[in-house]
């Protein structure tokens, strides 16, 4: 069997006063930095109703992941991202894939 995915969850809001546009810009400049990492899958950015934002970002391994948050967070796109995070509303959570489930047709 093959080696899971590690899931990369980060709940956070933006800073008071930062609008969507400028929220969703800082994050798409982030992309091709992370995207450039050893271990990179796909990244996935959502939005809740209240406000809070998701940003998943799929990688090989767990290992990549914290290699690579450990090397994103040395960089200048880094501190570009955080100054639109409210940084004491930010969780970053990994996850390892247990299981998928695909869409059965009818």
């Amino acid at each position: 069997m093959s080696q899971p995915l590690t899931v990369e969850i980060v709940l956070c809001r933006p800073k008071p006063g930062v609008d969507d546009a400028t929220f969703l810009a800082a994050n798409a400049a982030a992309t091709p930095v992370l995207s450039a990492m050893p271990g990179y899958i796909r990244r996935e950015l959502l939005k809740a109703a209240d406000g809070q934002w998701m940003d998943m970002v799929y990688w090989r391994s767990l290992a990549e992941a914290q290699q690579a948050a450990a090397a994103f967070m040395q960089l200048p796109s880094a501190a570009a991202l955080m100054e639109v995070f409210d940084t004491a509303a930010l969780t970053m959570l990994h996850f390892e894939q247990a299981s998928t489930f695909d869409t059965v047709a009818s």
